[in-house]
Formats: C-alpha cells, sequence, structure tokens
C-alpha cells in the first residue's frame, strides 16, 4: 500500500453523543460510506472547491471603457511630441489599462461527480477512524443554553462541524464559538477541511448512506453495461 493512501480497517462506527454532553455507545455506517482515500484526490477537489467559490473582484477599464478622451490632444504635426488621437490611451495617466484584470474572467475547476463522492467518503471515513465523528441520539435542543452542555464531550475538538435537518437546533447551536452548522445537502471539501470534527443527527447519517448506497448501485450497473456478452460472441 502506497503512503499517501490508507483503508478504514473493519466496520465504521461512529461515536453516540446524548444532549447532556455522553457518550451512549457506538454506532455501525454502512460500508458504502467508506472509501479509500487518495491524497492526490482529496488536494484536486479540495482546490476545485475553492477556486469555485472565488470571485472576480479585480477589474479594470481598457482604452474603449473610460470615460472622456473623445476630442485630440494635440493636432497631428507642428508640436513636436508624438501624434496621439485620445487622451485615454494607455501612454496617458488616467487612461486605460493594457491586459489588466476582468470581471469576467471564471475561475472555475471541473470536478467529476464521483471524484467529489469518492473524497467525501474518504474524508468520512478518516474522521470515523480517528473517533472524531459523533451521532446525536435523540436531539431536542430549543436555546444555545442548551447546546452548550454538548461541548463537554467534545473538548478533543476545536471546531466543530454541526450537520443537522431541524430549524430549531440550527438556530440554538449556529451563536456558539467556533462552531458551524448547515444541512446535509450543503456539505462540501471546504467545510470539512475547516472543521476538526464532524456531529451529525440520525436523519442525516440516513441522507448520506441512502446517497452513497445509490451511488454504488448505479456504478455497479454501469459496470455491468460494459461488460456486453455480445461482442464476445462476434469474436468468437
Amino acid at each position: 500500500m502506497k503512503s499517501d493512501e490508507f483503508r478504514v480497517k473493519g466496520t465504521m462506527k461512529a461515536q453516540i453523543i446524548t444532549k447532556e454532553g455522553t457518550i451512549s455507545g457506538s454506532k455501525e455506517i454502512l460500508e458504502a460510506v467508506s472509501a479509500k482515500a487518495n491524497i492526490p484526490l482529496l488536494h484536486r477537489v479540495f482546490i476545485s472547491a475553492r477556486s469555485n467559490s472565488r470571485l472576480p473582484w479585480a477589474s479594470t477599464l481598457g482604452r474603449g471603457e473610460v470615460r472622456g478622451g473623445g476630442i485630440k490632444p494635440w493636432r497631428q504635426k507642428g508640436t513636436g511630441n508624438a501624434r496621439a488621437g485620445s487622451s485615454r490611451s494607455p501612454l496617458f495617466r488616467g487612461g486605460g489599462i493594457t491586459f489588466g484584470p476582468k470581471k469576467e474572467r471564471n475561475f472555475a475547476i471541473k470536478t467529476n461527480k464521483k471524484e467529489r463522492a469518492s473524497a467525501l467518503k474518504s474524508v468520512l471515513s478518516e474522521l470515523a477512524s480517528s473517533d472524531r465523528l459523533y451521532i446525536l441520539e435523540n436531539l431536542e435542543i430549543k436555546k444555545t443554553k442548551e447546546a452548550g452542555k454538548l461541548f463537554s464531550a467534545l473538548v478533543n475538538l476545536k471546531k466543530k462541524l454541526f450537520i443537522l435537518s431541524g430549524k430549531e437546533e440550527n438556530l440554538a447551536l449556529r451563536n456558539l464559538p467556533a462552531t458551524k452548522v448547515i444541512r446535509p445537502e450543503q456539505l462540501g471539501m471546504l467545510e470539512l477541511s475547516w472543521a476538526d470534527g464532524l456531529i451529525l443527527d440520525e436523519e442525516s447519517l440516513k441522507f448520506f448512506e441512502e446517497k452513497f448506497q445509490k451511488d454504488k448501485k448505479s456504478e455497479i450497473r454501469n459496470q455491468k453495461s460494459e461488460t456486453n456478452p455480445k461482442s464476445e460472441i462476434i469474436k468468437e
């Protein structure tokens, strides 16, 4: 096995945490969520996520976009100066910018759907193997004061990422320090790279299990369609 690859041994497990902040046990996660990670792939997906969120703030004006300069600065001959047709030439102060940045620039980097799914599964596998993946049991939190009790079991995590499907829990947790709260469909590489640990509710875990199980079935179906028995008969 290469040094930049790893595989989670055995069954993936996530620790179950109660709203009082105690660990009540562990729960097995479907094998479809686990994956062998490739560091170059993770890097490529991360760079793509950062580039896709980048906006072209820098923007300059060319000589045709700068206001003014409609009249010829001086006559063509007889002044001793070089000929000029507009005071908005890049040679003049206040003129247009040559080869400057434009707001139409696109920083997006394309990555395949399977690549993003594989990177996401590999990060979840690494979090589970290092005991940084938690599942909230019977979560009914409506106040930020109640949400603070959860941190007694999360002392080893400086930055905590909560993935919750309920709206009330989202409002109660989002004011806590070094904490982010998102919905399951919003999870990406930027959020995972920021967090030291991941805390999900049972509905969010079910969302990921169904999503990756569906992707695995479609992958198997595509592999079967590639092996066409008719072509083998023709070859014989």
